[in-house]
Order: structure tokens, then sequence, then C-alpha cells
């Protein structure tokens, strides 16, 4: 479902028709009411996780535009204003020191944070970003490690803090 704009009506018209009714307020509400959103996640652990290669999620957990279907990737299909956030958890040997989430329209980072992290201990991060996102824009998402190798990704499917996930939530037309 997509917005209309609405129409502008004249004094003395007396052109409302139940199309008209339903497609500027009806629909219209409808959308404003369930705005594009979808949140993809991990339900198990990504262990053969390649660093700083685009993450292949599991499922969605909510997606009321279709952008998700299966793999890596987020296809917009309403142009505008969102806000995105990739939220997980990594673990690795004990030689990881700095762990980089990224966020990616197309090849251009829009959004990426450097963490330095305790060596050998679970870290937690979240990385945010407000953008602008036109239509068929293709979102995904990343994460590199440094300092060491036997990392991975958490996805555990009983503990949802602990699920890696990106959420792409529609805020307003652009």
């Amino acid at each position: 479902m997509t917005w209309t704009t609405p129409s502008t009506v004249v004094a003395g018209s007396t052109e409302l028709t139940a199309s008209l009714w339903n497609e500027q307020v009806r629909d219209n509400t409808s959308f404003l009411y369930t705005p594009p959103a979808v949140m993809v996640r991990r339900t198990s652990n990504l262990t053969s996780y390649t660093s700083n290669t685009a993450i292949s999620w599991s499922d969605s957990y909510f997606d009321t535009d279709n952008m998700f279907s299966s793999g890596t990737d987020i296809t917009i299909k309403t142009a505008g204003i969102y806000s995105c956030v990739l939220r997980g958890s990594a673990r690795g040997n004990a030689t990881i020191t700095r762990i980089l989430p990224r966020i990616f329209n197309g090849a251009l980072s829009i959004a990426d944070e450097d963490m330095i992290v305790q060596v050998g201990v679970q870290a937690n991060f979240a990385l945010c970003v407000t953008t602008k996102f036109a239509v068929n824009d293709v979102i995904t998402a990343r994460v590199l490690f440094s300092g060491g190798s036997g990392y991975y990704l958490e996805g555990t499917a009983n503990d949802a803090s602990n699920q890696t996930a990106l959420s792409v939530v529609w805020l307003g037309s652009a």
C-alpha cells in the first residue's frame, strides 16, 4: 500500500465518491497506521561468517512492505526517510580486539562505528542511522572483526536480546 497525496477540495464540491474516500482517507490512514517497516534477524549463530561480508538473515520478524524475501538484502519499496538499527552480539577467540558494524546502501557505507572490545568477551553492539532512501535501494549489514579469527555473530533463537538483527522503519516522506 502506498501513500496518495490528498486532493484539494473546493468549496461547494460534491464530488466525494466511495473510491475517492477509500483512496484518500481509508488507504492513507491505513498506510500511516502500518508504515513500511522490516526487521530481519539471525535465529541461529552465524559461525561460518566471513568478516565484512553481508550478513545472511534467517527470517523477518516483521515486514509490512515486502522488503525482505531471503538472503542478505532489504529492498526499499517506498521512498522516504528511514531509521535503521543494526544490533547484535559477537563472540570470538581471545585475540579479537575490534568490531566494526556497518550498514550499506548498495556499495555505499551509510553508517559504521569502530568499537574496541575487551579481549575474549562477548561484545554487544548497536548502530543507528536516519537517512533517505529511494525505491529499489538495497540495504545490507556487515560486521568487520580485527585481531583474530574464530569469531561469530550470535543469533540464539531463545534469547531475542542476543539475536543479531537489522530493522529499517519508514519515518516520513523525503
